[in-house]
Parts: C-alpha cells; sequence; structure tokens
C-alpha cells in the first residue's frame, strides 16, 4: 500500500504521520501557525474532523483542563478581563483584556466544545449583540438580529442559551425575549443555526411553567436544562423551582422534569440549579446550614427517578462559584479567596487566597478549533482582536 506524502516542507513524511502523530498534538496558537507553513498542512488543520479529533485529545487529558474566568468590566482601566486559569491550581496561564466603555459589558450565558456565547449589554440592561466566541483562535462572529428586535419597539432583553448538535456538527443558540425582569412566560422562542447562519421559531407550550431570565443553564448530551416554577405549585414544597425545562437541540423540542419536594420543609431553601455529575444531570439545593446534589438515574423500568446522591455540610449560599462535572465545587473563601470541594473524597482545599473580583462567568475551558471554517462566507468576525492578549 502506497501512502500519501506531504507536497509542503516536511515532503518526507507521510501525511498520515503528519495529521494522527504530530498536528493532533500541538496546542491551537502553534496549529494557527502550521496553516501557514503548507496547502496541505492548512487543508489538514481545517477539515472538521481533524478539529474534532483534537479537541478529543484535549478532553480526554487532564493535564490540559483550564477554567475560563469572565470578569466583570472595570471602568477604572476601560478593560473587561477573560483570564484562562489552571484548572487544578487556579493559577492565571493567560489573559485577554476586552476593550470596554461606560456602561458595557459582556455577559456569558453558555459554552460548549470551546464555543462562548456571550451577551453584549449597553446601558447596564439593553442589549445589543449576540456573539460566538472562540478565545483559543481570538475570533467572534456576531449573530444577526432576530425577528425579536425588529417587532420590539420597547426596551427588552433576551435570555438565551448554547447547544450542540453532535449528528449534523452544528452549534445553536436558543433565545426567547424577555420583557420584564425575573419570572416570565415565554411567548415566542428563536433557534439559530450555524450552519445556516439564520433563526427560525420553535413551538413552545405556553405555561405553565415561568422561566427565570439569565437563570443557570447546562448542557448535556444534546439537551440544555434550566430552572422553571410552575405556577400552581407551592414554594414551600418544591423550593425556588419545581421544573427543569429541557430543549433537545437535534429536533428543536421542548420538555420539563419535575424536580423532587423539598425535605427539609421546616428550613428555607436559597436556590436550586442544574449540574453535571458522572455524565448525568443533576441537581444541587442549597438551605441556610447545608447543601444537597440529586441525581436523575434510570431504574429498571426505565423511568427517571431522582436519587438524593450526597448532603454537603457546607454553607456554599452566595459563595457557590462553580460546579465541575467531576464532582469538584468551587466557592469563595475568606478574604475573597477561592476554595475546592471534592464532593466525593469530601476534602477541602484552598486554590487562591485572595481575588480581588468574584467572577463574572466561570467554566471548564478545553481548547478548541470551532470558527476556523464552515462558517457561512456572509458571516464577519468581530469583538477582540481589538482586545489585548497578554501571558499571566
Amino acid at each position: 500500500m502506497v501512502k500519501r506524502r506531504c507536497k509542503g516542507p516536511q515532503s518526507s513524511l507521510p501525511i498520515d504521520i503528519i495529521r494522527d502523530e504530530i498536528l493532533v498534538k500541538l496546542p491551537v496558537k502553534f496549529l494557527l501557525r502550521c496553516r501557514c507553513v503548507s496547502k496541505s498542512w492548512c487543508r489538514i488543520i481545517d477539515d472538521p474532523s481533524f478539529a474534532s479529533n483534537h479537541y478529543k485529545k484535549c478532553q480526554n487529558n487532564q493535564e490540559k483542563t483550564r477554567l475560563l474566568v469572565l470578569e466583570p468590566p472595570d471602568m477604572c482601566v476601560a478593560k473587561q478581563i477573560c483570564a484562562i486559569r489552571n484548572g487544578g491550581k487556579f493559577r492565571k496561564l493567560s489573559k485577554i483584556g476586552i476593550d470596554v466603555t461606560w456602561f458595557e459589558q459582556y455577559q456569558a450565558v453558555g459554552y460548549v466544545n470551546g464555543l462562548l456565547c456571550i451577551k453584549r449589554y449597553l446601558k447596564e440592561t439593553q442589549i445589543s449583540q449576540i456573539l460566538l466566541w472562540n478565545p483559543s483562535i481570538r475570533k467572534a462572529l456576531e449573530i444577526p438580529c432576530s425577528r425579536f428586535s425588529n417587532d420590539l419597539q420597547i426596551r427588552y432583553d433576551i435570555d438565551c442559551a448554547i447547544g450542540y448538535d453532535q449528528v449534523k456538527d452544528d452549534y445553536k443558540v436558543v433565545a426567547s425575549v424577555v420583557i420584564q425582569n425575573g419570572l416570565y412566560i415565554p411567548s415566542d422562542v428563536e433557534v439559530f443555526t450555524l450552519h445556516t447562519f439564520s433563526w427560525k421559531s420553535v413551538n413552545v407550550r405556553r405555561g405553565p411553567w415561568l422561566w427565570r431570565k439569565d437563570s443557570p443553564k447546562v448542557f448535556l448530551n444534546g439537551v440544555i436544562y434550566w430552572g422553571a416554577l410552575h405556577v400552581l405549585v407551592q414554594t414551600t414544597l418544591k423550593g425556588r423551582f419545581s421544573h427543569f425545562m429541557s430543549f433537545s437541540v437535534s429536533n428543536d423540542t421542548f420538555n420539563c422534569i419535575e424536580l423532587p419536594n423539598n425535605e427539609q420543609i421546616h428550613e428555607w431553601e436559597y436556590e436550586r440549579f442544574p449540574i453535571i455529575l458522572d455524565q448525568s444531570i443533576g441537581l444541587m439545593k442549597v438551605f441556610e446550614s447545608c447543601s444537597q446534589i440529586w441525581v436523575l438515574e434510570e431504574s429498571k423500568g426505565k423511568e427517571q427517578t431522582w436519587i438524593k446522591r450526597f448532603n454537603i455540610n457546607l454553607q456554599l449560599f452566595k459563595k457557590c462559584i462553580y460546579f465541575k462535572m467531576d464532582g469538584e465545587l468551587l466557592f469563595a473563601g475568606e478574604k475573597c479567596g477561592v476554595n475546592s470541594y471534592d464532593i466525593k473524597r469530601q476534602e477541602t482545599k484552598v486554590l487562591a487566597k485572595s481575588y480581588k473580583l468574584s467572577p463574572f462567568y466561570i467554566c471548564v475551558y478545553m481548547e478548541s478549533l470551532a470558527l476556523l471554517k464552515g462558517v457561512p462566507k456572509k458571516a464577519t468576525y468581530t469583538f477582540p482582536p481589538h482586545g489585548t492578549v497578554q501571558s499571566g
């Protein structure tokens, strides 16, 4: 069997060796430089299958696990910092300074496979842009305006989330209009598809579930989950939220999942939000004196039931920063420090003794080549490069 050989500078090596043994192991910043070596190398790196294999390599390598932290804007220096930190020690590896003006800020609403969905706000409440940003390649795409911005002449906000269709290798953004703050019943829901670079309306059953604006959302196995409240359910029995709403990215359908009752009816339940634990959808319930973690599991009859897995005797409300799917909980410590709690080992460690600002948004970050190719020609890149990139 005759192997094809690369026509570039490394012509003595077969293409499959270059692709599978060399390039796939390089960081994204080096791959971007390698695209300029030859046309054959550029074709390899731009191939969507190569981008997928490269991301899987990073995902399976715990040493490459990073944390992305989007901090609140600092108006004294007209910057909003996005920092990449070590996943184990919280040490800053690099940062991106995003130029902002007065009353301007960027809010992250979701992260999937290296791609961050961001809303740009002006005058604190008025949304002006929705962006898909890949910090690895320092590029972002501005999503075109949906029908929402054309039909409404009053101040409004858009609650949105991002998901990934693995079968079609496509990213989607689900958006609903919010006239008021807090809880709302969505009247219009639209879905943006990256491959078509357009919006479409989707059907959602009106009520009786109230959605909460900018509630925590998680994405798992093609489904987006977030909290909702049934208008007829007593909050003393179900807590702050009675259901999880879910959206299937593959077939654009909504569903709801009933949450377990509040066991500690005599204690105020501060918060409920979805988490991912061991590749299963979970629920974190935060009380005044402790926290509980429940997992949705399938029984022998193939019916899903909620099982309580952990009881955490830590008062983490107003301190909880982020829950990693491997069971590590990041929370604010004394003097604005950052601590880690392993729910399985019941171990606590200090990651940072001091941290100047409370994180605005934090997520597990993996390097990705998303948005490098396959984007429609009518799409335009925006949002930093005007920002500055610095080493940590």
